[in-house]
């Protein structure tokens, strides 16, 4: 079962350097006060929408792959074994890691690739020279004049922002029956292009 499910599933994470690096680039604020909301809703506790509770419902197999994962999420549980709508989701531990990167910035990274390293050690696929050699790319992004204004997508190698903009434009000069009619033929072929990713 390698590379189904656990630790061996781990892609590049590439979130943390892209953020700092978008920051540095673009940001007129400190990254302290841009992440202090972040740090006090987790924190103090965000409560769960429909959304976020029908999210966790699909994503419980995940959350409880391993105890310390399942850690984070069980003393919020109501009831059952997903959050509920309406649960206050805290996360201490969350907002600790996001206080100590809006003070540091880049110069938590080594200690980050140390602790996801830890993590993975011995089962994962992912290790420290993955990372090290991680760049962040700049990519113009996909542009579609629509909807009385500009809409951005992902560009390639991201295919998400190809399949909605393909099926945007098929969309964009039909009229709402019509609409209607392309989009439930759409939607099982979006989502079957989804999966072939």
């Amino acid at each position: 079962d390698i590379g189904v499910t656990g630790v061996q599933t781990c892609a590049l994470p590439i979130s943390i350097p892209g953020l700092l690096a978008l920051w540095e680039s673009h940001a007129t604020l400190p990254l302290p006060v841009l992440a202090a909301p972040a740090v006090e809703m987790a924190k103090q506790g965000v409560v769960m929408d429909t959304f976020q509770a029908y999210d966790f419902k699909l994503l419980t197999p995940i959350l409880r792959i391993s105890p310390q994962a399942d850690h984070y999420f069980e003393s919020d549980r109501q009831f059952g074994d997903a959050l509920q709508e309406g649960s206050l989701l805290h996360q201490p531990a969350l907002a600790n890691f996001l206080h100590e990167l809006a003070v540091r910035d880049k110069t938590f990274l080594p200690e980050w690739k140390r602790m996801i390293c830890a993590e993975v050690h011995g089962d994962g696929l992912l290790h420290e020279d993955d990372l090290d050699r991680f760049k962040v790319i700049w990519r113009d992004a996909l542009r579609l004049s629509d909807m009385n204004g500009q809409l951005y997508l992902n560009p390639s190698p991201s295919s998400g922002g190809s399949v909605i903009g393909l099926a945007m434009s098929l969309l964009k000069n039909t009229d709402q029956l019509g609409k209607e009619a392309v989009a439930a033929r759409l939607a099982p072929l979006i989502s079957r292009a989804l999966e072939m990713r």
